[in-house]
């Protein structure tokens, strides 16, 4: 369910912040940033000016020198449907450019427009998958990871396919993100046996 604007945390940034994203940035340092109170990493947040007037919707970094990172000049209600469409759109324009080969950039951070995420492409090898566990409730990463269920000769016989695919099904059956996170972990061990 979206949140509603008041309830997503707020970031200020001062004068050369804000006209840093008047022109077209998409980063805001630690340096320009007047207030952060009470903000989770990670968390999704309304960014103003130091007066208060809205300039978007960013990612937030207590650790890093990025502290914000833009993801739209607008408010955003419904940060996951935002991301599904986005990352939907940067499928659709490297599968419309990318031919002959395997191996290639298929998300590229603010280039997509999804600060920070980067995804590349090597091959289409089932048993290789990658993964990202995003407490919903903290917008905390709680896990991330590469999975690779190596195949040796000796586990040849053993094969099974598609070990992300079997994790997005394990998380989206859980009931709970803990849950989600046990199952995941377990699946993650059975793999690695």
């Amino acid at each position: 369910m979206p949140k509603a604007p008041e309830s997503v945390p707020l970031v200020k940034i001062s004068p050369r912040g804000a006209t840093r994203l008047k022109a077209g940035h998409v980063w805001v340092y630690r340096s320009d940033i007047v207030s952060a109170d009470n903000v989770a990493p990670g968390s999704v947040v309304r960014v103003t000016d130091h007066r208060g007037k809205p300039m978007g919707t960013a990612l937030y970094s207590s650790s890093s020198q990025i502290a914000v990172r833009m993801i739209s000049n607008d408010q955003v209600t419904d940060f996951p449907a935002l991301l599904r469409q986005r990352i939907a759109a940067a499928i659709a324009y490297r599968e419309s450019l990318v031919r002959d080969t395997d191996a290639y950039r298929l998300i590229f951070s603010e280039a997509d427009f999804l600060p920070g995420l980067i995804v590349d492409r090597y091959r289409d090898i089932r048993a290789t998958g990658s993964f990202i566990l995003i407490d919903p409730s903290t917008n905390f990463t709680a896990g991330a990871g590469m999975i690779i269920d190596a195949i040796r000769d000796d586990h040849a016989a053993q094969y099974r396919p598609n070990a992300a695919e079997r994790l997005v099904k394990l998380a989206r059956s859980a009931s709970s993100h803990e849950e989600a996170v046990a199952a995941m972990q377990r699946a993650i061990e059975e793999l690695l046996k």
